[in-house]
């Protein structure tokens, strides 16, 4: 197979060796066949928070209450789910309950230890998505459905 440019096989173990460009089936042929090889192998998880949590948390009492009855432990519950529960601590000390989150400024969060833009961005997201439901459960009630 012709390889192009300066590349050479090396003698001890037959990898090419140089300058050049590859065919990439043979540089990464090896490497496809392998995926699927490791069936019990867990899956990767990104140490990210999610983009958003669901207004909705299975076995978590805050998923089914209106924000304004949050206590400070659901509120601790929902920076758990969103995978922040490194804040957790700080919000039940300044007993941060779900009357307080709409209110919230930057100052605030920054009190609060939440420093990294991402995390406030993830608890304003989230954040929003309860309002909505919240607005929406309202606008249902106030419509009779």
């Amino acid at each position: 197979m012709g390889l192009g440019g300066v590349w050479h096989t090396c003698d001890t173990c037959g990898t090419p060796v140089g300058g050049g460009t590859l065919p990439a089936a043979h540089l990464y042929g090896g490497y496809l066949e392998l995926r699927g090889a490791f069936p019990d192998a867990a899956p990767a998880r990104s140490l990210s928070p999610p983009r958003a949590a669901a207004p909705h948390a299975p076995g978590k009492p805050f998923g089914a209450k209106p924000l304004a009855f949050w206590s400070k432990f659901d509120v601790a519950d929902w920076l758990e789910s969103l995978n922040l529960g490194e804040h957790r601590a700080r919000f039940l000390h300044n007993e941060i309950d779900g009357t307080h989150l709409p209110a919230l400024t930057k100052e605030d969060y920054i009190d609060l230890g939440v420093t990294r833009v991402g995390h406030r961005m993830n608890i304003d997201r989230a954040l929003r998505l309860f309002l909505e439901r919240d607005l929406s459960v309202q606008r249902d009630l106030d419509m009779g459905m």
